[in-house]
């Protein structure tokens, strides 16, 4: 949008009328000036990566009985108020489920443990650690990244680990796991609003 204003050639008319001895100066010094306006629109933008390749992990108990693999999330937002990542599982559940018996799982670790290394799991077990923090249960609906403001780019590395022994029956255990990632509202306060908007919100 280009806004354009001109100034009126009154001055050098006025000033000829008085100052007669001076025509040629007079009448060379028309002015004029422009306004320009620039406009630039940043869109509101939430880009989240998240590997798409599946975990997975070949254990054995007669050779490799336990293993651990890694994947990093990063989110950016130019939200005012942030964002939250909720991270949880399709079904609901905790366990890794067996692909043709649904009996068969590798439960999660117990709730309110934690070990500083796979080394100290307990067998037929699985949990997840996040970046530098000790092996933890796995729960559904739990924030692992969030920020109350503008994020250029978070991230975090959460490692997923299982251990077994022979009591663990062989299978193809599994879950899908969902990482749900929200802008955060921005709170309106009744303060900022106009007579007219109030009148339409009645």
């Amino acid at each position: 949008m280009l806004e354009v204003c001109k100034t009126r050639r009154l001055l050098p008319l006025l000033v000829s009328a008085f100052f007669a001895a001076l025509p040629l100066l007079v009448n060379g010094s028309a002015v004029a000036s422009e306004n320009v306006t620039t406009n630039v629109t940043v869109e509101p933008s939430l880009t989240v990566t998240i590997p798409s390749t599946p975990i997975t992990l070949n254990l054995n108990p007669a050779s490799t009985t336990s293993g651990n693999n890694n994947i990093t999330i990063t989110v950016g937002t130019n939200n005012a108020t942030g964002y939250k990542t909720v991270m949880t599982s399709r079904s609901g559940g905790t366990d890794l489920v067996d692909a043709t018996d649904t009996s068969l799982v590798i439960p999660t670790l117990d709730t309110g443990t934690s070990y500083a290394s796979l080394s100290a799991f307990p067998a037929n077990h699985w949990g997840y650690k996040q970046d530098s923090g000790n092996y933890k249960p796995f729960e559904t609906d739990t924030t692992i990244l969030e920020n109350s403001s503008y994020a250029n780019v978070d991230t975090t590395t959460l490692n997923f680990a299982t251990k077994i022994d022979y009591l663990q029956e062989a299978g193809a255990y599994s879950t899908t796991l969902v990482f749900d990632t929200v802008v955060n509202p921005t709170t309106d306060y009744m303060q900022q609003f106009t007579l007219d908007q109030c009148r339409t919100l009645a």
